[in-house]
């Protein structure tokens, strides 16, 4: 469910988000539960002919509106930045310059583990922060003041066994 904003398929393939200016100027479409360590993977693409703000974000330990943190590009900045909203507070944690064109296709991956977050682009680590907390919430796509448009998304766990091989039998039990 969308929490604010707007959500749909267009009808192109795509999941486009876009905000409602009379609400609060965020759209929020929780995606579900973070654990600890998660990695989220997306393709997003900022078109050319919607508001006059150009930008597209990932959310993660999303409580409410005004209480979330953020990995995402501002086409009109040239940054890719992860930061956080505290009431009306937009913080860019961190943040670095590189060229985001609109209309372009990215291939975004955010890794979280625990308090760590790192943004990744078309395969390059873009920017990283250590939030210093584990992180909790819920995970979901948004724009402020934007339209974005995103495909391709997947949530994934990383996966740990629970046993251990030494090989000293001469033989591979699992």
């Amino acid at each position: 469910a969308v929490v604010s904003g707007s959500g749909e398929v267009n009808g192109q393939g795509w999941y486009e988000v876009a905000p409602l200016f009379n609400d609060a100027p965020i759209s929020v479409i929780p995606l579900g539960e973070a654990p600890a360590q998660l990695a989220m993977n997306a393709t997003m693409t900022i078109p050319s002919d919607g508001t006059d703000f150009y930008h597209g974000l990932l959310i993660f330990d999303y409580q409410a509106v005004d209480d979330f943190k953020f990995a995402g590009g501002w086409a009109e900045k040239n940054e890719w930045r992860i930061g956080h909203v505290d009431g009306t507070k937009w913080v860019a944690d961190a943040r670095t310059e590189s060229d985001i064109d609109l209309d372009a296709v990215y291939e975004l991956e955010l890794v979280l583990d625990d308090g760590k977050v790192t943004l990744s682009v078309d395969g390059q680590e873009m920017v990283g922060h250590d939030f210093s907390q584990s992180l909790g919430g819920s995970v979901g796509l948004g724009a402020k003041r934007a339209v974005v448009q995103f495909d391709n998304i997947t949530i994934e766990q990383p996966i740990t066994y629970p046993f251990s091989e030494d090989f000293d039998d001469g033989t591979a039990d699992h």
